[in-house]
């Protein structure tokens, strides 16, 4: 196989690959986007695609073109396929995550796609998390046993998160406390 085929075959790969788990798993949960539906804004879901396929196409050239240096090579190769994963897990993550909170049940369903269903009396612990200079509030982590959810400041409808939360725990009569942490993390102003 010459460097030409290669390339072509890594770029058709790398680029297929992902739209078609997306939209795959984009089937395995059909609900209307409402307010007590969190999602993964779409501007994401672009950047990760157009990332992912502009490192493709770039890894794709430099393979093609050859090197003669193992040391440039081996270089190129690990920064290509860290960043790749990095774009993938940004595509599929703002293709696939949704969290729906019903009255009954939260339904969950990760970057992978994978939907999994939880009562409000599987709950033991809601932490809210803020940023330590600014104060701004940052994430939630919904601790369900061993599992947790975290839903971050980036998702749609992200301010009704704690109204929908409370209506559910209060109509299973779980009384779960909101533990307040603090955090250095990214957003600054």
């Amino acid at each position: 196989m010459n460097n030409f085929t290669y390339g072509i075959t890594l770029i058709a790969i790398n680029a297929l690959v992902p739209l078609i788990l997306g939209i795959v798993s984009a089937h395995t949960l059909k609900t209307q986007n409402s307010s007590n539906t969190l999602t993964v804004s779409k501007f994401f879901l672009i950047v990760g695609l157009i990332g992912t396929i502009t490192i493709t196409v770039a890894f794709s050239l430099c393979v093609w073109q050859g090197f003669e240096n193992i040391a440039a090579f081996i270089f190129i190769t690990t920064f290509c396929i860290l960043f790749f994963l990095g774009q993938l897990w940004l595509f599929l993550h703002s293709m696939n995550w949704k969290l729906i909170i019903d009255e009954e049940k939260l339904i969950y369903r990760n970057f992978l796609g994978i939907v999994r269903e939880y009562s409000y009396t599987e709950i033991t612990r809601i932490c809210v998390y803020y940023h330590k200079r600014t104060g701004a509030l940052e994430k939630y982590k919904v601790f369900l046993g061993k599992r947790k959810i975290t839903v971050e400041y980036i998702v749609k409808n992200f301010n009704r998160f704690e109204y929908l939360i409370k209506k559910g725990l209060r109509k299973a009569k779980n009384r779960i406390e909101f533990e307040s942490k603090f955090t250095w993390a990214s957003k600054l102003p």
